[in-house]
């Protein structure tokens, strides 16, 4: 079996092969209120593409894991963070991330910005991070050190600083609560104690590498190896069972045997079953933490500043679709539409004002534009002629337009409308219910379904199938109050989610 070293393929054939051998992964936070089984607590420090974390957090949760990414927004995160539209998407998809589940934690590196960095003092930096991700949606409650690149750089200045100070540069010292002993750090002109922040000043309840105390040291992470500079290997903590295991990798072995560690070759296929048995040993009532950096699992031609493109920068070829929006698509008479949405549906409540909207399957954009005079927007749609009809349309850019499915997506609104998206214009099956599902995942408050349908039901005609409004009533109120009208041709359903 081929596998191609160090892509985010070769880690998912990694973590599936350790999930089908019946090792657990869990969150960091987990283990605040976790039985202590045997378990993998997966962490990632997302030290700077923002994208490939994503393209991992999309991966594990196709898997069915959950796991915790920790978002550095100093140091190496500047490529992505101080760049405003970097930094706009990256935060929709960290709301993503944890829309499916991740738990989205804070990488700092409060030593970094105090001796190289500006003037900003931990406090200001904790604070300002934890602002900025709390004030949108994001919730965090554990943290982790950053392995700042900044204080290699104090190390290599030319004047000496002593050994003694040397060991004390792990911003995870900062906590009231680490386990060394508190100390005075000086270099240069600049003074910081270890020790001076509260976790519980900051809502946060638990450090990653505190954890590593009451996991007896056990400790896998990925690490680049300097002689193969196409491979990332698995240095795996000493408290572990993996003599064994260990291969013959020159210098970069006798730098890490040093450290305690063993490596495990990630660009052999075997890794995957030497991780499997380094599991096995794991005691009863106990656990592994595993750290994990998305950026070392990027292709070779994609390593920096990679960007995520939905629409531009890619091959592209028109679509029926695309050139149907392209084309007037529906001709809808808006005055027309408009009246019939306030007629048959309780859309227009004005409980329901600024609540936040997903059109899914927008098409060219026309209800979106009808329903942001009263909702904040976001339309999504496959078609990208579609798309751009609806954004050269949206001159005063009240709506969020994005291209892509709706099913495979996960950003969660108070109210999801759908004009009959191609996945709902068919008889009422798996695929069906799968799609359903999705969109009703994405569903905080209530669900709106709108569907032309005519007797005799049941039947395909042209492209369109003509649901029967009872068999539909029936299958909708399964998952929340259901109000469902057949009237002048359309099927109007309204699904509340009950609290």
């Amino acid at each position: 079996m081929s596998v191609q070293k160090n892509t985010l393929k070769e880690y998912i054939h990694i973590i599936k092969h350790l999930q089908d051998n019946g090792v657990i992964f869990c969150r960091v936070k987990d283990f605040l209120t976790h039985s202590h089984r045997r378990v993998c607590y997966l962490r990632h420090d997302v030290d700077e593409d923002i994208e490939c974390a994503y393209d991992m957090a999309v991966a594990e949760h196709n898997l069915g894991i959950h796991s915790t990414y920790y978002i550095l927004t100093t140091d190496t995160a500047k490529t992505w963070f101080e760049e405003p539209e970097r930094k706009k998407s990256g935060l929709k998809m960290i709301q993503e991330m944890q829309s499916m589940g991740h738990e989205i934690g804070l990488h700092y590196d409060v030593f970094g910005d105090w001796f190289w960095g500006s003037v900003k003092n931990p406090d200001d930096h904790i604070k300002e991070a934890l602002g900025f991700f709390r004030e949108n949606g994001v919730s965090i409650e554990t943290c982790s050190a950053h392995g700042s690149s900044r204080m290699l750089k104090v190390l290599a200045y030319r004047e000496k600083i002593p050994y003694e100070t040397r060991v004390l540069l792990k911003n995870q010292l900062i906590w009231s609560d680490a386990p060394e002993p508190p100390s005075k750090i000086m270099i240069r002109d600049k003074t910081l104690y270890s020790h001076s922040l509260k976790k519980e000043d900051y809502g946060i309840k638990l450090e990653a590498y505190h954890l590593q105390s009451f996991l007896g040291g056990k400790y896998i992470s990925d690490v680049r190896s300097p002689s193969d500079k196409g491979r990332v290997d698995l240095a795996c903590a000493s408290g572990m069972d993996m003599e064994k295991f260990v291969r013959e990798l020159g210098t970069h072995q006798q730098k890490t045997a040093k450290k305690g560690r063993n490596l495990i070759r990630t660009s052999d296929v075997s890794s995957a079953s030497q991780l499997s048995g380094v599991f096995k040993n794991i005691p009863e009532g106990t656990g592994v933490q595993m750290s994990i950096h998305p950026h070392h699992w990027r292709k070779k031609n994609n390593m920096k500043h990679k960007r995520r493109v939905d629409s531009f920068g890619v091959h592209f070829a028109a679509t029926f679709y695309d050139r149907f929006y392209i084309n007037k698509g529906f001709k809808y008479d808006r005055k027309k539409m408009t009246a019939m949405l306030k007629k048959h549906t309780n859309l227009f409540d004005e409980s329901y004002r600024n609540y936040t909207l997903l059109d899914v399957g927008c098409g060219d954009g026309f209800w979106s534009h009808i329903l942001a005079e009263h909702y904040t927007v976001r339309a999504e749609d496959p078609s990208m002629g579609g798309i751009m009809v609806g954004s050269c349309n949206d001159e005063e850019k009240k709506v969020e337009w994005v291209c892509g499915k709706s099913d495979t997506m996960f950003t969660k609104h108070d109210v999801t409308f759908s004009r009959c998206p191609s996945f709902f214009n068919r008889k009422i099956d798996e695929t069906f219910q799968t799609s359903f599902d999705r969109i009703w995942e994405r569903t905080n408050k209530i669900m709106v379904v709108i569907m032309a349908s005519s007797p005799p039901f049941d039947r395909n005609t042209g492209s369109s199938y003509m649901h029967c409004p009872e068999k539909l009533e029936k299958f909708c109120s399964q998952y929340g109050k259901t109000n469902l009208r057949h009237e002048i041709g359309y099927i109007w359903v309204e699904i509340q989610k009950e609290e």
